[in-house]
């Protein structure tokens, strides 16, 4: 918390500093950066809640074989692979005309897709086989919408900071964005309390319960976070100009 609060200052009597456009574009910065460890906050449960509840509630068995859950993270890597180039080439083409898609924008969509992803979580926690496990399927679709949503924000924050920093800050605010991440997984820490699950909870269905309440609230918060970002847009893309 204290190097957060210490980020936050950093950037906030650098913003004083400048002037005009520079002091502006610094202030739009900071709103990015704090958008984005609420993003890392939810993004890092693929590591924790959604690693375990793949191991203890999902029907694993493909062709008569145990997938291990890391398998199922690989999926994730394959997303940014596969949709990379082609995210890449519709921004590019989008460029220049009504259609195009500001960096806040895409960080508002990253947080949206944050939210759809823990939002099918929710829904296939209920939508269990005949063995009363969650269909493979589900995490499959939802470890590529991880990956769609972790291209609109993580090189995008990369791109923004060199975009928006004065160039004798560059390096510091770099830095600062990257600390951002390292917030947003002490927070996912503690949001993974959320879906710790009691040693005397052994049947499957009640941790099945367990997840269904976490991705929830998992869900709730990403929820929230990009309806305030999509709210914010208008406002850092004023500051950015």
């Amino acid at each position: 918390m204290g190097i957060a609060i210490l980020s936050v200052l950093i950037v906030l009597f650098e913003a004083l500093k400048e002037k005009g456009r520079s002091r502006h574009r610094l202030l739009a910065y900071l709103i990015l950066v704090g958008i984005s460890v609420v993003y890392w906050a939810i993004y890092f449960q693929l590591f924790f809640s959604m690693n375990l509840f793949v191991d203890r509630v999902v029907d694993r068995q493909i062709l008569g074989t145990i997938v291990p859950p890391s398998v199922f993270m690989s999926v994730e890597a394959f997303g940014i692979i596969a949709f990379g180039p082609l995210l890449s080439w519709i921004w590019t083409r989008l460029e220049g005309t009504r259609w195009a898609c500001s960096t806040p924008t895409k960080f508002a969509l990253g947080m949206a897709l944050n939210a759809l992803s823990f939002g099918l979580l929710y829904v296939s926690s209920h939508v269990l086989n005949h063995q009363g496990m969650v269909v493979a399927v589900w995490i499959v679709v939802v470890y590529l919408l991880i990956a769609v949503g972790e291209l609109m924000l993580s090189p995008i924050g990369l791109a923004m900071v060199t975009e928006l920093v004065p160039l004798r800050l560059v390096g510091t605010m770099m830095g600062i964005f990257f600390i951002s991440l390292g917030i947003g997984g002490k927070l996912a820490g503690l949001f993974a309390d959320i879906s710790a699950v009691p040693d005397n909870v052994v049947s499957v269905a009640g941790i099945d319960t367990i997840y269904h309440h976490a991705f929830f609230v998992y869900f709730m918060i990403a929820l929230i976070a990009a309806v305030v970002s999509f709210m914010l847009v208008p406002l850092i893309k004023k500051l950015i100009q």
